[in-house]
């Protein structure tokens, strides 16, 4: 059997983050993260790394749904790649730029927060069952609005860049 070609490749990219998005959508955040996932991991095969606006865009969106599991650090790593991303290809005082910058301060804050509630409490502020109540879940929907487009695959291709 021969091996997929790029543009399946890229298809098989768009289908799982469509998913992610209906599965966010729908409120199941650990299956949206697990699809982010596995596209972030097609796109490093496709073009070799995922330091592209693709992958700085699933980051985003896979941060949203991993606060939302209450896996702040793994949603911090997320965002403070998708952000030197952006810094690098779009530069610091572009709105994807900004959010993202906006979006992990807001996160390494809530890191910090918990830190002092563990401290406090001797058990983790987040695993209370209260996140409703949380002063950073109101922000969470703002995560996702980073994006460069709707669907960012459309507005970059894998190929090699123009000279």
């Amino acid at each position: 059997s021969s091996s997929p070609s790029p543009v399946q490749d890229l298809e098989k990219i768009l289908a799982l983050e469509k998913a992610a998005d209906a599965a966010c959508k729908n409120k199941n955040f650990e299956s949206a993260a697990q699809s982010y996932q596995e596209a972030l991991d097609l796109l490093a095969v496709l073009v070799g790394n995922r330091d592209t606006l693709c992958g700085a865009d699933l980051l985003v969106k896979q941060s949203t749904c991993l606060l939302r599991i209450s896996k702040i650090t793994e949603a911090s790593r997320a965002l403070s790649s998708a952000h030197e991303c952006y810094l690098r290809r779009l530069g610091g005082d572009h709105p994807a730029t900004l959010g993202a910058a906006a979006n992990l301060k807001s996160v390494q804050i809530l890191q910090q927060k918990n830190a002092l509630q563990t401290n406090d409490n001797g058990k983790n502020g987040s695993s209370n069952g209260d996140k409703k109540g949380m002063w950073w879940t109101a922000s969470l929907s703002s995560l996702g609005s980073n994006s460069n487009s709707k669907n960012s695959f459309r507005q970059e291709s894998p190929s090699s860049p123009t000279p």
